[in-house]
């Protein structure tokens, strides 16, 4: 389950939902997007929903274990935007 903030806000909004989602088996990504949280880099302005869709796949690419089975994508405001696009896209 990969789970995508709002815009300006944080992997940490999830906290209670994450927390059920591990207790329940699954396995959980939270995606802090460029510039947010504790992302390492700013995201060259404007990005687009597709660029913040490519980040998604980075950071699922960079995994270990790596994400080799399908993902739910869970997100609110912007961070479902995000989700409708890199379904579409990926």
């Amino acid at each position: 389950v990969v789970l995508l903030p709002a815009l300006a806000g944080t992997i940490f909004e999830f906290a209670p939902l994450a927390t059920a989602l591990v207790r329940a088996g699954y396995r959980v990504v939270g995606v802090h997007f460029p510039g947010i949280g504790q992302s390492t880099r700013p995201m060259r302005p404007p990005a687009t929903l597709q660029e913040y869709a490519l980040h998604v796949r980075t950071v699922l690419d960079a995994l270990s274990p790596p994400v080799t089975e399908p993902v739910v994508l869970l997100g609110r405001a912007l961070g479902n935007r995000i989700a409708r696009v890199f379904a579409v896209d990926d």
